[in-house]
């Protein structure tokens, strides 16, 4: 049973809870998406934010392989489907 963490400040009816939600941001000109990152999800309405400590560690594992520029064949093959073509990337689960 996830844990409730509050009431939801966009429909003030629902209480949020604990969720693995994907997680996508733009580097270089590229974007990366991470499929499973801890967040908190609302039970009524679905309005949704991440976990901002973990966002604070990913973004810096990011920017330091960003900044070491390491190339590698496994750099360009996408996240969601684990295909090199491509394909379809996972969405945000977040309103925008």
């Amino acid at each position: 049973m996830s844990a409730t963490v509050g009431q939801c400040s966009q429909c003030y009816v629902g209480r949020y809870r604990a969720a693995n939600m994907p997680y996508e941001c733009s580097i270089n000109h590229r974007k990366v998406v991470v499929p499973e990152v801890p967040g908190f999800l609302c039970d009524i309405c679905g309005d949704s934010y991440y976990n901002p400590v973990y966002i604070e560690h990913l973004h810096r594992l990011i920017s330091r392989s960003a900044v070491s520029g390491h190339k590698s064949s496994s750099a360009t093959r996408n996240v969601a489907t684990g295909s090199p073509e491509g394909g379809q990337p996972i969405g945000r689960s977040a309103k925008s």
